[in-house]
């Protein structure tokens, strides 16, 4: 990808391209853009970057999407250099989101993390702080879902046919996550079965589909089904692809992001965590039997 791209990318007004590809995902005030999901997330219009006041974190524009939004790197850059968008103020107009294609990354640049040799201890760690038992953790790793990249520590995420994954960071008070895939509707997931999967939760994240089917399976659920991560509330495709193939559930956030996905999919039963995601719900279930 051409350097030249990456900075006009990193450059690009921030408070203008939500306004007119995810209008809905934000609060505009005078002189002001929060996402409503991370009130403490702010930008500014003008402005290339963002600011999170509740942890101090600083980024440019493509870090916001790849961050936040649940874009890969390239997706990023594409969708930040279209020339479609409107100039100027922001506005109310909503201008279509690149298509799919457009968005996708070009052949022969996903390139999978390098994993790290065993035990693992920062992704075992991390994750058994998010309520995951060990055994779900040490079986995610056996069959190849999951892996602690080498040269960052970071929990990789990575589906079964290697062409998608999504990573975590493991450090104390990091907030990265990061998705990389080589088609717009990837996606990953895990099973609770070896036989032939009955039905198909969507979550948004990893440690979300994770989270739910521990909780399955301490509530003592029998279903035979595939928990998944599409990385993201506005990955529409990739929940497209999934409810064309098996009895499909939305359980994804509860949240004004995971209301606008339930809109958009009428024709999908869906399922709420009590708090705002299914990992809080599985952190307050382990708290509570401690």
């Amino acid at each position: 990808m051409e350097q030249k791209l990456i900075q006009q990318a990193r450059k690009t007004d921030l408070a203008q391209f939500m306004q007119t590809h995810h209008p809905e995902e934000i609060r505009v005030s005078p002189g002001c853009v929060r996402l409503k999901r991370k009130s403490s997330l702010y930008t500014k219009p003008g402005y290339s970057g963002y600011t999170r006041f509740s942890t101090g974190e600083t980024g440019n524009s493509i870090d916001f999407l790849t961050r936040y939004m649940g874009y890969s790197f390239q997706e990023a850059v594409a969708a930040l250099t279209r020339t479609d968008m409107t100039v100027g103020p922001v506005m109310q107009g909503k201008l279509s989101v690149p298509a799919p294609a457009e968005a996708d990354i070009v052949e022969g640049t996903f390139h999978l993390p390098v994993p790290d040799e065993p035990p693992c201890r920062r992704v075992f760690a991390y994750l058994l702080h998010r309520g995951i038992p060990k055994e779900v953790i040490g079986k995610l790793m056996r069959e190849g879902l999951l892996y602690q990249e080498k040269s960052t520590g970071n929990a990789v995420f990575l589906s079964r046919a290697k062409d998608f994954c999504e990573l975590r960071g493991t450090y104390s008070g990091t907030v990265f996550h990061s998705v990389r895939r080589m088609r717009p509707d990837g996606f990953w997931s895990m099973t609770n079965t070896k036989s032939r999967v009955e039905k198909a939760y969507i979550c948004e994240a990893a440690i979300d589909a994770v989270s739910l089917c521990v909780l399955h399976a301490m509530d003592g659920e029998k279903e035979q089904a595939a928990f998944v991560s599409i990385a993201g509330v506005c990955n529409q495709s990739a929940i497209d692809r999934i409810s064309k193939q098996v009895p499909t559930i939305l359980a994804v956030d509860n949240d004004a992001a995971g209301e606008h996905c339930r809109r958009q999919n009428p024709n999908l039963e869906y399922l709420l965590p009590v708090r705002k995601d299914w990992n809080e719900d599985l952190l307050n279930r382990v708290n509570q039997t401690v």
